[in-house]
């Protein structure tokens, strides 16, 4: 274990990066490249994959995590009673700065805002939904805001941490195309800046899951 608490720190955020959003960046950007599939970026099987993925690469990185130090007070990981209520008004704040950015891009390139079709598939499951809304949303806020932050903050500046948090969060979103690589944006901005400035994660985990829920409940079959 040694060898692990030596790493440098500039290795460990490459390693725990690569691990937690390699597969998904590698993804979304061959997918702005690639000819439109007649397969749905977002199926049920899709959904369940990741459910076992990210469970999967947690389970690995929570014990690197606490090999090279880390703990859940760290990453901000302590539940407050308040904390489903903040998260309810994140939710409504990080959705209302979406729309506006939607809307706006809807008005100087019409047409533009909206992902492209058949993206996600119409038949997901209801219980496919709230798992994967629930592990999704503790998963990427656990990396791409708490851990990235936390790390890139011991030695450089916080906004410099904030903007790395949202470039990377803007980067496995390109599947979506245009308009969602734009709206991802606002959400990012509001989720960084309120972790930055309470270290708190939990409230912006919650949020995250009911925006999926949200965003996704369209599309469960009838």
């Amino acid at each position: 274990m040694q060898y692990l608490r030596d790493l440098s720190h500039r290795a460990e955020f490459g390693l725990v990066i690569t691990l937690a959003f390699g597969y998904f960046i590698l993804g979304s950007v061959l997918s702005v490249f690639s000819a439109p599939s007649e397969t749905a970026q977002v199926s049920e099987a899709g959904l369940q994959f990741l459910v076992v993925y990210e469970l999967s690469v947690t389970a690995v990185l929570a014990m690197f995590l606490a090999a090279r130090g880390w703990d859940r007070q760290q990453l901000g990981l302590v539940l407050n009673r308040s904390d489903p209520w903040v998260a309810l008004g994140l939710g409504v704040g990080a959705y209302g700065a979406y729309i506006v950015v939607w809307y706006t891009l809807g008005q100087m390139l019409p047409g533009a805002a909206q992902i492209p079709d058949g993206v996600i598939e119409s038949d997901l499951r209801v219980r496919t939904v709230l798992l994967v809304s629930v592990i999704n949303g503790l998963f990427e806020e656990i990396f791409v805001c708490g851990y990235v932050i936390s790390a890139l903050r011991k030695t450089r500046s916080v906004t410099f941490a904030i903007n790395v948090s949202i470039a990377i969060r803007m980067t496995y979103h390109l599947y979506q195309g245009a308009a969602g690589v734009v709206s991802i944006v606002p959400i990012g901005f509001v989720f960084a800046h309120w972790y930055a400035r309470t270290g708190r994660l939990w409230p912006i985990a919650i949020a995250h899951c009911l925006l999926d829920i949200y965003g996704l409940w369209p599309y469960i079959a009838s």
